[in-house]
Parts: structure tokens; C-alpha cells; sequence
């Protein structure tokens, strides 16, 4: 069975520290039960223009323990044409590849 968390990794208001995730993923591994596995999901933008700072943006997390990365855009009016496009444009250069992904 997996339980979950969603943590804001991305906001400027709210960022979490890397350390802070490492820290996380050492307490839950160090206190879960066999056969409970938690997930850290961690939230934030990457801008897509360019593939190598995106990965290194979802590769940091994932090395803090993270074991996912949601692209939320919380920014921005969510009704305008400019923001339906850069979403458009953020999901057309697909997701970034670290090392765990296919």
C-alpha cells in the first residue's frame, strides 16, 4: 500500500528546502511499517525552454527523496489566453527526464 504527501517544492512563498525533503524521506523510511511504502510528491514549475534545467530542477528533488514532481502553474491568471497557452506550451515539451524515468 502507498500513502502520499504533496509538498510545495516550487512557490516562492512557500518553497521547501531540499534539505528539508532529505530529511522527510530519512524520518519516513526510518519509521514505516514493512510493506508501507510514502510517497513525496513534490509541486513547482519548470519553464520547458530548456530540458537541461528542467531536469536538473526535478533531479535535485528526486535526490532529496522526492518520488514525483507535479508541474503546478499557480501563477498567473488561470482564465487568460496567456496563461491557457503557456500551459499549452509547458506540456508540449513534456515532462523532464531524470534518471528514475522512463
Amino acid at each position: 500500500m502507498h500513502f502520499g504527501f504533496v509538498l510545495p517544492g516550487g512557490s516562492a512563498t512557500q518553497q521547501l528546502a531540499l534539505a528539508e525533503v532529505a530529511q522527510m524521506r530519512a524520518w519516513l523510511n526510518q519509521h514505516s511499517t514493512p510493506g508501507h511504502t510514502y510517497e513525496l510528491i513534490v509541486e513547482g514549475e519548470t519553464p520547458g525552454q530548456d530540458p537541461a534545467a528542467d531536469r536538473a530542477t526535478v533531479a535535485g528533488w528526486e535526490a532529496a527523496g522526492a518520488t514525483g514532481w507535479i508541474e503546478a502553474r499557480w501563477s498567473g491568471d488561470p482564465h487568460s489566453q496567456a496563461q491557457l497557452d503557456a500551459v499549452r506550451a509547458r506540456l508540449a515539451a513534456g515532462p523532464p527526464k531524470t534518471s528514475g524515468t522512463d
